[in-house]
């Protein structure tokens, strides 16, 4: 009996050690182990963020980096990789990594997409926009939007306020989207909110020679003209109006006048026949300096006090709008007009507002859209 326990105890050793020779003798065979492929990790990552378990996520993420197989995926996963190791508290290492995909001279289309998805999305963290911004740019080049957007907005968070400037002027004027407009209005609101009075006002003349949006154009108008002007009922409210009024008074006399502002007040809310806003000289030279400007048709006449001339432009780019953005802008434009045709805000020019809207039958201001006798001339 003890011989046959023994042979017993020496076959089950045999057997035991038998099976662990098989993954050896399959090797020896030539078989391999299956290797996912990198649909097959981009599934196990979405699976695991989904179950919100980042350090899974992670790994799978890792393996896909290293795949051989540099396709769509792989270069998408340079985004993945870097937010899933930023959220996971690790941005030193988040950042190295993009780096790092940067560095690769041979990078493919798709992954340098990928890294400026990642540079985009972790740009949105004001205490790594600035670096970010030079990333991205690194990464795609200086004509891109995001790039200089994110760098231009990451040093004005930081306080570096003429690095911040000089970058716009050096690379909005030619970047996709953005172009000289957005370039002069970003640096005339830094500047205004410097304080820096002079650079301001050199700013808004060089952001109108460039402007293509009207009402961005006629806001801007009250750092160039004096505020008795009348071209400035297009940009401003009725308050704002007033106030600038207010502020020309003081510095033209050194007092106020109650009763000119108590009469300006009711001029702008309740009409009138007073027109006490004028045509000034500054508006005039101004519009001598327009000739060039994609908003000339409508800026010249309306500082040149043809306010008639400057509603019929707007509300014929109005109807020639193809989109609702652009419509609503040039209706804006065109009810400004009439707000300087009028010196008030609450009259005909919300009434043409209602006449657009369908909520009136009769255009209020049909005198306006066929040009006079006098001015035909």
């Amino acid at each position: 009996m003890r011989n046959w326990a023994n042979m017993t105890v020496a076959v089950m050793m045999i057997a035991m050690l038998a099976m662990l020779s098989l993954p050896a003798a399959a090797q020896a065979q030539g078989d391999t182990v299956q290797v996912p492929t990198n649909a097959e990790l981009v599934e196990t990552i979405q699976r695991e963020i989904a179950a919100k378990n980042l350090s899974a996520a992670i790994a799978a993420a890792r393996a896909l980096e290293a795949s051989g197989e540099h396709d769509w995926a792989w270069g998408e996963n340079a985004k993945t990789l870097a937010q899933l190791l930023w959220q996971a508290g690790q941005p030193d290492e988040a950042i190295a990594y993009i780096k790092a995909c940067i560095a690769d001279p041979d990078r493919s289309g798709q992954r340098i997409e990928g890294i400026a998805g990642a540079c985009h999305a972790l740009g949105q963290n004001l205490s790594h926009r600035e670096e970010f911004g030079r990333l991205y740019m690194a990464n795609r080049g200086t004509t891109t939007e995001h790039g200089v957007f994110l760098l231009f907005t990451g040093l004005v968070h930081n306080k570096k306020y003429d690095e911040a400037l000089a970058v716009a002027l050096e690379h909005g004027p030619t970047t996709v989207n953005l172009g000289p407009a957005w370039t002069r209005h970003e640096r005339l609101k830094l500047l205004v909110q410097l304080r820096r009075t002079d650079a301001a006002t050199a700013e808004a003349l060089e952001f109108v020679k460039v402007a293509t949006h009207p009402m961005q154009a006629a806001n801007v108008l009250q750092h160039l003209l004096p505020g008795n002007d009348v071209s400035l009922c297009v940009g401003l409210t009725a308050q704002q109006v007033l106030d600038g009024y207010k502020l020309a008074m003081r510095r033209d006399t050194g007092r106020l006048n109650s009763d000119s502002l108590v009469a300006l007040a009711n001029q702008l809310t309740k009409g009138g026949i007073a027109r006490p806003l004028a045509v000034t000289d500054q508006a005039k030279a101004l519009a001598a300096q327009l000739d060039d400007a994609p908003l000339a048709a409508y800026l010249q006449p309306l500082l040149r006090g043809d306010h008639a001339e400057a509603f019929r432009v707007a509300y014929a780019r109005a109807k020639a709008a193809e989109h609702d953005h652009d419509y609503i802008t040039w209706i804006n434009a065109a009810a400004g007009a009439i707000r300087c045709v009028d010196q008030h805000y609450n009259g005909r020019a919300l009434e043409f507002v209602r006449f657009i809207n369908g909520e009136l039958d009769t255009n209020p201001v049909a005198d306006l859209e066929t040009p006079t006798t006098s001015e035909a001339k």
